[in-house]
């Protein structure tokens, strides 16, 4: 049985790798990102392999869920139905705001 892909939410942390700026000097960030998957454990698959391709490493995800549990549950900004619209089979993950913050070293 195929497993039916549907838009999934979740919140992802990262760090970028040494010589990778784009987080500029904030070492870390969470950020709400938007996945093209059929589970949370795909969820978490697709959105490493978009990370490793900017130089950013996948920490952590929490509160994943469908984007029709989100809205039915939670009150949402329009960016993120804006962002949701871009997802899909040609453009599996869109990522939202950046919220970065400092490594302590």
């Amino acid at each position: 049985m195929k497993s039916t892909r549907t838009k999934w939410v979740g919140l992802v942390q990262v760090e970028q790798d040494d010589g990778i700026e784009i987080l500029g000097i904030g070492r870390a960030a969470f950020v709400t990102t938007i996945a093209w998957c059929a589970s949370e454990l795909m969820f978490r698959s697709v959105v490493e392999t978009a990370l490793a391709a900017t130089g950013l490493r996948l920490v952590d995800v929490e509160e994943v869920e469908t984007c029709e549990t989100r809205l039915r549950e939670n009150s949402v900004p329009d960016a993120f139905i804006a962002a949701m619209s871009e997802v899909g089979a040609e453009n599996p993950v869109v990522f939202l705001d950046f919220r970065t913050y400092p490594l302590n070293e």
